[in-house]
């Protein structure tokens, strides 16, 4: 007799195909990669990088940044690229960073920070993103670039500078604090203070040149065409060349000027108000007071009761000047010094508040004023006190004649005076 056998699920068997790794795969397409670069075949090599899916492997990560930092030879004209290879590439190395950006390595820090120097700006922003994902650990890497005493710094353009500094501003470490700083206050070595203009050093030798041509002519006779051509050539030279080395030095000042700006910009990142005392100096004496007031306005709320020392009398009354100054860009500037007042304020202070509680630049800056006044006048008040308690160690010493003296001289009976009672004479 047959037994009934009920139908049972077949289990699904398992593809006999071989399992591919990852990481081989990767190594397969780098290969086909590097063939297709070395043949200057962009359009093939774009393909080939569309076609990964990751760039774990170092050796890949180091090729990719490699062809990204290589030069595009592409025939122009006027900066017009001829031809679409230049396109194909930069399309091809846009794949590329955004392949690095997705898994970087701590390895490949110093050639992104080439990257952040390129002159395309859109690869310097990728760049930049991709380094911010590292986090706090490599500000001291970017610190030590922007100084050029560092050998292992990479050789910064202006706009790349820029973008350096911006970048340790957007980490907002107050390790960054002193670099920035200096930077900010023109003391810092960029790479604009080690320039020697070639013109300067054109001009040394136009001069040099005039006076050959003058000794030559005055010991020569007969003085032919050439010699005044030349003579003539050598001094509209000397005459030009220091007014076009004046210019250069006034572009190059400019572009300080700019780094001093971005560096500003930074510090108010970071908000780190130990700067506090060093941007009030700047926002009186520097040369950029707009760009300190913006970075004044973000640091002054972080102030509480325990900076009440934070600035020195003279700082303070440099803050407390800038009341008298107009910012069209900050219409809050004033409320924001007000209130700053409130705990950095002492009695130096105390009239200028007085002031602005009746001729204040917005009603919102007077309401403030008359409300801090009463603790301005309690802290003027404990200054005194401790002053009164001090007094005593300023007093100079008196001199003889104010010695206490008896009113009048008396001459005592030496039988009266005291005697022990058992004392023998």
């Amino acid at each position: 007799m047959l037994e009934h056998t009920q139908p049972t699920e077949s289990t699904p068997q398992k593809s006999a195909l071989p399992q591919t790794n990852p990481h081989e795969e990767e190594r397969q397409r780098l290969l086909a990669f590097k063939a297709m670069w070395k043949k200057s075949d962009h359009l093939a090599a774009e393909q080939v990088l569309k076609s990964m899916k990751t760039a774990h492997i170092l050796e890949t990560q180091v090729v990719l940044c490699d062809y990204i930092l290589s030069p595009v030879l592409t025939p122009s004209l006027f900066g017009i690229p001829k031809t679409t290879g230049y396109f194909t590439r930069m399309a091809g190395k846009a794949v590329a960073l955004e392949l690095i950006s997705a898994s970087p390595r701590k390895e490949i820090i110093p050639l992104l920070l080439r990257i952040l120097n390129h002159k395309e700006p859109a690869f310097a922003e990728l760049a930049s993103k991709t380094l911010m994902s590292f986090g706090k650990d490599i500000v001291p890497e970017l610190v030590s670039q922007l100084s050029v005493n560092d050998h292992k710094r990479v050789v910064w353009t202006q706009e790349g500078y820029l973008r350096l500094i911006t970048l340790v501003g957007k980490m907002k470490d107050n390790c960054a604090t002193r670099t920035l700083l200096e930077a900010a206050q023109g003391v810092l070595i960029t790479p604009l203070n080690r320039v020697i203009h070639p013109l300067t050093i054109i001009s040394i030798a136009t001069y040099l040149c005039l006076f050959f041509a003058i000794w030559e002519i005055s010991y020569l006779k007969d003085i032919n065409i050439e010699d005044s051509v030349f003579a003539g050539l050598m001094g509209t030279l000397t005459l030009a060349a220091p007014a076009v080395s004046l210019l250069a030095q006034k572009s190059l000042k400019k572009q300080r000027n700019q780094i001093q700006r971005t560096a500003i910009d930074a510090l108010a990142q970071v908000c780190d108000k130990r700067v506090l005392l060093d941007l009030c100096y700047m926002l009186f004496w520097g040369k950029n007071p707009d760009r300190v007031a913006h970075t004044l306005f973000a640091l002054l709320p972080t102030v509480n009761s325990q900076d009440t020392l934070l600035l020195r009398s003279t700082e303070l009354r440099w803050l407390t000047a800038s009341l008298s100054n107009s910012y069209p860009e900050l219409p809050d500037f004033h409320l924001r010094v007000v209130q700053a007042l409130e705990h950095l304020g002492n009695e130096e202070s105390l009239p200028v508040v007085e002031r602005l509680t009746t001729k204040g630049a917005s009603e919102s800056v007077r309401a403030e004023a008359k409300r801090i006044l009463p603790v301005l006048r309690e802290r003027a008040s404990r200054q005194e006190e401790r002053r009164n308690l001090l007094r005593a160690s300023d007093v100079p010493a008196q001199e003889y004649n104010s010695l206490l003296r008896p009113a009048q001289a008396t001459h005592e009976d030496s039988e009266q005076l005291l005697r022990p009672m058992n004392g023998e004479e």
